[in-house]
Formats: structure tokens, C-alpha cells, sequence
């Protein structure tokens, strides 16, 4: 391994400086490839990077370096190791809008519980997560109103979540939070003039710290992905058709599938 005595250099060449405050990457080879690795943790508007390692490919010699390693900002990039702290609070309020509010009340097995608030009032409810490749996948473990309003507490549930920008899996009634990596660093370099890395190839790791932190890294080579048992999954992808039809005003077909459900 060659390690490249190039910082961010100011100045020449390599296109127009990025904003102040930017992330700083150190440039090193191994094997014909190119490697950037974040210098130091890096905060931005939803968390701290902590680590950060993106593969440039192969690179062909002879090489300018006098722009240092902001002359890769807009080369395509794959994530090879990250580490991140996702402040839970500043991801709702970028997320969250009138009339939904969503708040972060206390861990709850693999999740968190919350109460969301939307134009027929207050519901509670606790979620779990698991995480299949660079995907994050997020139950629904129970969900509770003083009033149901024109639709079960589970609907409003997934009704704020289609609004918020979640995808809502049809079949297994769960929600999804695609590339989740790859999200959360759009948000932390595109302002500073970065492209977005690549992280399909990653398989990702999520831990709840608190109501208010949540851990998200890749996997190591080799690390299994954290078992998540629990009956909700199960208990999601049984009554995903009766939350479909009700999603759907079919109220008809949400009682036939009840039945159905209740007969077996």
C-alpha cells in the first residue's frame, strides 16, 4: 500500500473549491485501485460520519494530484466501509410535514416507539428493524389510538409513512428504507459538491443507541447480519392484505380478508 501525502490542497486545478466545512479525505493505493478514507468524523445536517471508505476503481498512471483528493469528487465511487451516528430527532423534522408530526419516545426491542400525530389525532406505536443487504426494513409491532378516526392506528401508520417518503411493501406489510447508506450520505456530501458512493454492494448493520441516536455501518466481510426474531414479521405479511385493502377505502374487502384470515 502507497499511502499519497495528499489532503484536501487548496488551489489548483481539480475545479471549483467545494463549500467550507467540507468532509476531508486522505488518498492511498492498494493493488492499482484507489482508496479515499475520510480524515476525521464528519458532522452533518443528520448525524456524524465517523468512518468512511470509498473504492475509486483502478487508476492509470501518471496521475495530477495537485488538487489533492477533491479531484475524485464527481468520479463514481463504492462504499467500502462506513460508520455513521444518525441523530434521530434532526431525520424526522427533515422528513416529517404538516399535517404529520412523529416523535421518538424510548427504545423498544430492535426499534423504537414513537407517537405520530396526524389531522384525526395521536397514535402510538413501536417498531422493529432489520436490515437485508443495503436495505432497511421496518415493522410495525402494535399500533394504538384513543380514537381510530376513519381508519385503523396500522393505516394512519402507513399513510404517514408513504408521506414521509417510506416505501410500504405490499406483500409483506412492512416498510422499507431503500439504500439506506447511500441516503443518508447524499445528504452529507452532495452539499459539498460530492458524488453520490455507490452502496448496493453493502450489507448493513443498525443499532438503537437511544429515543435520540441510532448506529448505522456496514458488515464486515464474513459478519453475519443481526438475527431479528420476532413475530411481527410474520404477523405483518398475514395481515398485509387487509392493510392493503384498507390503505385502498375498501372497506368491503378488508372485512372479507378478516374473515378469511380469522377462519383458518
Amino acid at each position: 500500500m502507497v499511502e499519497a501525502a495528499a489532503k484536501e490542497a487548496p488551489g489548483r486545478g481539480g475545479g471549483p473549491r467545494p463549500p467550507a466545512g467540507g468532509p476531508r479525505f486522505a488518498l492511498r493505493f492498494e493493488d492499482g485501485r484507489g482508496r479515499l478514507a475520510l480524515s476525521q468524523p464528519f458532522r452533518f445536517a443528520l448525524g456524524t460520519i465517523d468512518a468512511l471508505e470509498l473504492d475509486l476503481g483502478p487508476l492509470r498512471f501518471p496521475l495530477d494530484l495537485s488538487a489533492g483528493p477533491r479531484r475524485f469528487r464527481t468520479r463514481r465511487t463504492r462504499v467500502r466501509a462506513c460508520r455513521m451516528r444518525v441523530d434521530v430527532p434532526a431525520l424526522v423534522a427533515a422528513a416529517v410535514e404538516e399535517p404529520h408530526a412523529l416523535r421518538p419516545l424510548a427504545p423498544a426491542r430492535h426499534g423504537l416507539a414513537w407517537a405520530l400525530r396526524d389531522a384525526f389525532g395521536t397514535v402510538a406505536f413501536e417498531t422493529r428493524a432489520k436490515a437485508e443487504g443495503p436495505d432497511l426494513w421496518v415493522g410495525i409491532a402494535e399500533a394504538r389510538a384513543a380514537a381510530e378516526g376513519p381508519a385503523p392506528p396500522l393505516v394512519r401508520v402507513h399513510v404517514a409513512a408513504r408521506a414521509i417518503g417510506l416505501d410500504v411493501d405490499e406483500e409483506r406489510g412492512v416498510l422499507r428504507a431503500p439504500r439506506l447508506i447511500s441516503t443518508l450520505l447524499a445528504e452529507a456530501l452532495v452539499p459539498h459538491g460530492w458524488r453520490v458512493p455507490d452502496d448496493r454492494a453493502s450489507r448493513l448493520g443498525i443499532e438503537v443507541l437511544g429515543p435520540r441516536r441510532v448506529a448505522v455501518r456496514t458488515l464486515d466481510a464474513g459478519e453475519a447480519e443481526g438475527a431479528v426474531d420476532d413475530p411481527i414479521w410474520e404477523r405483518a405479511r398475514r395481515l398485509a392484505p387487509v392493510t392493503r385493502a384498507l390503505g385502498a377505502g375498501d372497506a368491503d374487502e378488508a372485512r372479507r380478508r378478516w374473515r378469511a384470515l380469522r377462519e383458518r
